[in-house]
């Protein structure tokens, strides 16, 4: 399974911008966002962003310019599908 944009990324995402002090309109000209992009990202929703994939990679973007990064979406559930077992 592919990782998706998830709410918690854009609450992250809203938290550091306005941490930044940078006004949504303001932070979306800066980024080549309209401002209806950023709010899909920040407050959920969808059809801004052609592909789920450009989503997230634009996503990412913006939390890396803002000191961010994607969390683990399976963090809260303790384990990662993805990562082999260690033996000791």
């Amino acid at each position: 399974m592919s990782r998706t944009w998830q709410p918690q990324d854009g609450q992250q995402l809203k938290s550091l911008r306005e941490g930044a002090g940078l006004e949504r309109s303001l932070f979306a000209r800066q980024s080549s966002l309209s401002d209806a992009q950023l709010r899909e990202l920040e407050e959920g929703g969808q059809g801004c962003f052609y592909s789920a994939l450009i989503k997230l990679s634009v996503g990412r973007r913006l939390l890396q310019r803002l000191g961010g990064e994607l969390t683990d979406p399976n963090s809260q559930l303790g384990s990662d599908p993805d990562r082999l077992p260690v033996r000791s």
